[in-house]
């Protein structure tokens, strides 16, 4: 009998599903404004901890820290303060190195709640927050710039996150310069126009930054910014043909 000299057809694969969150990550206006921010909310919560700690092992008397506009649920100076500057320094870390990560985000909401609940201040919770928001989006660019209303709009917008992201960290580094030389933590500090001056600027900063955060995210979503990492996915990803059928059929 005369065999079959027909190759059997290769059946197609699909693409590796190697994402970039689990590699370098996508570096993009997004995670710019996160490592910002997460830099700057681990360093003010150290020295929270910094201030505090000579004040030795003595009880807090209560969970409030007025001297230093914090919050803790640990009432003892050396423990809490302690924890705090621990706290910080890892929040820079992560923020540095790993919050693109698959659960990066989630890592970094949770050591600046631990960070909140041991006396690492206050002031800079929606900041934190404002950047956890924005850290979830580092490699999932947003679709609904896409639709009719908003993509006529996305390039302009796109082109304003510079100007608005220097307009929106300004005030809020010029802010936490007078607090950290005018109004030092761990000193009880009473109404003074330095004060004053300190929180308009915070106010101002916080008002504009979330504008900052919506032209990052219209720029991302312009430049392509992330979406590598949702072709990479299995469930995104197209089915490739691995070999041709090269015999006669």
């Amino acid at each position: 009998m005369a065999r079959d000299s027909r190759r059997p057809a290769q059946q197609p694969t699909r693409a590796p599903s190697c994402t970039a969150a689990e590699g370098e990550g996508s570096w993009g206006a997004s995670r710019t404004l996160v490592l910002i921010l997460g830099t700057l909310g681990g360093v003010a919560g150290a020295l929270h901890g910094l201030s505090e700690i000579q004040k030795g092992n003595v009880s807090t008397e209560g969970h409030l820290l007025s001297s230093v506009g914090a919050f803790t649920l640990v009432t003892n100076y050396l423990a809490t303060e302690v924890a705090a500057v621990i706290l910080g320094t890892a929040g820079v870390v992560w923020t540095v190195g790993f919050v693109h990560l698959r659960h990066g985000p989630l890592v970094f909401l949770g050591l600046f709640l631990a960070l909140f609940c041991v006396g690492g201040g206050i002031a800079q919770a929606p900041f934190i927050l404002l950047g956890w928001g924005v850290a979830t989006r580092i490699n999932k660019p947003v679709t609904w710039f896409d639709r009719p209303p908003l993509a006529s709009w996305r390039t302009a917008l796109s082109t304003t996150w510079l100007p608005l992201l220097v307009s929106s960290l300004a005030p809020l580094v010029a802010g936490m310069g007078i607090w950290m030389i005018l109004l030092p933590p761990g000193v009880e500090h009473g109404a003074s126009a330095a004060q004053y001056l300190c929180w308009s600027l915070v106010a101002i900063s916080a008002l504009l930054l979330p504008w900052a955060a919506l032209a990052g995210l219209a720029r991302d979503a312009t430049a392509g910014v992330g979406n590598e990492a949702s072709a990479g996915r299995p469930e995104e990803g197209m089915l490739i043909e691995s070999g041709r059928d090269g015999g006669s059929r």
